[in-house]
This record gives C-alpha cells, structure tokens and sequence, in this order.
C-alpha cells in the first residue's frame, strides 16, 4: 500500500473574484490580489427593472421574481427551525427579521453576471487559472449551475438546475490513484436533506457513483472521502442516471474526481441544494 501524496489537485474559490483558483502544492493555496471595493455612495439605489433574467431560467422570469416577493415573509418563516437549532428564540427570531423586505433589484445584478453574459464554457475558461486543471459540470440543465458567495466564500450553486449535477476535476497531465490511503477533502454544504455522493471516471472512460452519501444538513463542513470500501454504480454521463453496479473497478487510474448530486435543486432559499468550496484532493499521479 502506498502512501498518498499531497497534493495533486488543490482548489479554491476566491471568493473576490468569484473565480476558482487551482493551485499544485501547499505553496499554491494563497488567493489572488485583487483589487480594492470602490467606496460606498450615498446616492440611493435604482430600483428592478421589472425585466426577466438574462439567464432565461424559469424562476428568473418577472412573472415568478414577482410571486417569490409576494411570498418573501414566508421564505422567511422557513428559516425559523434552523435558527431554532441554534438557540435563537422566536420572539428574537421575530424582531430581526419583521421588518426585511425583498430588494429585486438584486435580481438585475444576479443575472448580469459573465455566467450568464458569456457561454459556459468560455465562462469555465475565465474560472479555471491553472492550465493543468480542468473542471467539468455534468446534467441536463448544468448551464445554471453558478458562482455565488455564501458566509464570506464563494462556491458552485446548484439551486436553480432542475437535473441532477456533477463537479469534477481532473489533472491534464496525470491520471490520480484512489487506491490506499487517498482522500478527497472538500468544503460544501447540502441543504434540505439534499445528498453529495462521490464520482469518478476511470481511465476508460466510464463514469461511475459511489455510495457514501454525504450530507451536511445545511451547514458549511469540510468532509473527507475515502474511495475504499464502497460500492460503484455506472453512471449515465448524459442524464446522470444511476446504472447497474460494477464491481471492483480499476481505481488506480482515474481521470476525473468531484462529486455528484442525484437530485435536482430547489431553487433560491433553504431548499434542497448543494454548494461546493474549497477542494483538496490527496492522491498518487500517474502520468498519462
């Protein structure tokens, strides 16, 4: 058995440039300078335009922006059981948030982000820093997936995608060796009883799903995989269907690693979905 050698891929999420900033080796980790915020105005801000979203999802049409607004305070009282887990009373509960109200001019600027201003995959080009390292999305409706900020870091969002979704990433020059003591950690949060499993593709090409399940119950963690001791479903690269099992594949040379989905989102809120930060993966290259 061999021991994993850190760190073949390593990821970031800027959360200052809304980029993904891949780095090999510790060294690498640091984010990028970027520049300063521009000072804060006076000036009172425009309001929505009324318009739909550039993006052309169903939920970022005027029509559907207008009947979440007329449903914000019950948005709000959904948040109410988790903030009930953290000890917050109800009355306290109550008068922090009596008073909010929808701000829809953040939809004209949600939408007017280079994901939906770009292609995808020009977009994926601009996130994607180390010519080593490429990132791929995998679903019917992975065109949505985007780039947000949640709790100070920013991270890939699959709310509004009405497939299942697949994140993985892989090293142009190396194949990865799962086997032994190889580890993926990865920063992420599932909401609303949502499931991350992992997801390989292996040197033939074939996708495949384990079955550790992974779930964090709408909290930011950092979980680590192991690859050994689960089992392997095919996995439709196209729908993302699970498929028949397959036994003891080759997981000493895999192309591609991240994590998968099964499930469609659940649009903006504390419905089910995922958000993926900060990666690190620890395993043995082989080269190509």
């Amino acid at each position: 058995m061999h021991s994993a050698r850190p760190i073949v891929i390593a990821v970031g999420l800027v959360a200052a440039t809304c980029g993904i900033a891949f780095g090999q080796g510790a060294q690498d980790r640091s984010p990028a300078t970027t520049g300063a915020l521009p000072p804060a105005t006076s000036q009172p801000a425009p309001p929505w335009s009324g318009e739909s979203g550039a993006s052309g999802h169903p939920l970022m049409t005027a029509d559907a922006i207008r009947t979440a607004a007329a449903h914000f305070h019950t948005c709000i009282e959904r948040m109410w059981p988790a903030a009930a887990r953290r000890g917050i009373s109800k009355s306290v509960f109550h008068n922090a948030t009596a008073s909010l109200t929808p701000d829809l001019r953040i939809m004209d600027l949600l939408d007017n982000q280079p994901e939906f201003t770009k292609s995808f995959w020009d977009y994926l080009d601009i996130l994607v820093t180390n010519e080593r390292i490429e990132a791929k999305v995998y679903g019917p409706d992975d065109i949505v997936v985007r780039a947000a900020e949640h709790e100070g870091r920013v991270d890939l969002w699959n709310g509004l995608a009405s497939s299942p979704v697949a994140v993985t990433m892989r090293d142009k020059r190396n194949y990865v060796d799962l086997t032994g003591l190889a580890r993926l950690q990865w920063i992420v949060r599932t909401n609303a009883i949502h499931t991350l499993y992992p997801v390989v593709k292996i040197a033939d090409g074939t996708l495949l799903v384990g079955d550790r399940a992974v779930t964090t119950n709408g909290e930011f963690l950092k979980v680590e995989v192991a690859f050994t001791g689960m089992r392997w479903y095919k996995l439709d690269p196209q729908k993302l269907i699970v498929m028949p099992e397959v036994k003891n594949p080759d997981l000493a040379k895999v192309d591609e690693v991240g994590l998968v989905s099964l499930q469609p989102g659940g649009g903006h809120g504390i419905a089910g979905s995922f958000n993926l930060s900060t990666v690190e993966l620890y395993a043995k290259a082989v080269a190509r």
